[in-house]
């Protein structure tokens, strides 16, 4: 079916696109979803199970979400435990970064990404300045 037919379909069940696509978001959920709930709280060797399985999703997909996801489980390890459990804080910063500067026109997911880890992006730089200033 073509959109052009999909729109005059809804438009004679009286549903504009947006509400058809609110419902459709709303009644399939989404893989990418399923995996918000590896971000909860929970103890030490539970977070180290969820942060693997983050990882490895990363791994096998190279969707950047997925890393967004990671990343987001290791900074709540760091804040939760004060450890990051599968790589360096620069790393994830520097991909993070590396990320946002690659991409010329931002829309909703690297609007949401930076702002969401701005405190890290900046407590990356403060680090790396109190460094500099201590040698």
């Amino acid at each position: 079916m073509s959109l052009e037919h999909a729109i005059n379909y809804l438009n004679r069940l009286n549903v504009t696109l947006s509400e058809y696509e609110f419902l459709l978001q709303n009644t399939v959920e989404r893989e990418q979803h399923q995996y918000l709930r590896y971000l909860k709280r929970v103890d030490e060797a539970q977070a180290r199970v969820y942060t693997q399985i983050l990882r490895d999703k990363y791994q096998q997909t190279n969707d950047q979400y997925f890393y967004y996801l990671y990343a987001q489980r290791e900074l709540l390890n760091y804040r939760w435990f004060s450890q990051i459990f599968t790589t360096d804080f620069e790393d994830l910063v520097s991909h993070i970064k590396t990320y946002l500067n690659r991409i010329e026109t931002w829309g909703h997911f690297e609007i949401v990404l930076f702002l969401n880890t701005m405190s890290i992006l900046i407590l990356s730089t403060s680090f790396k300045s109190s460094k500099t200033c201590c040698r």
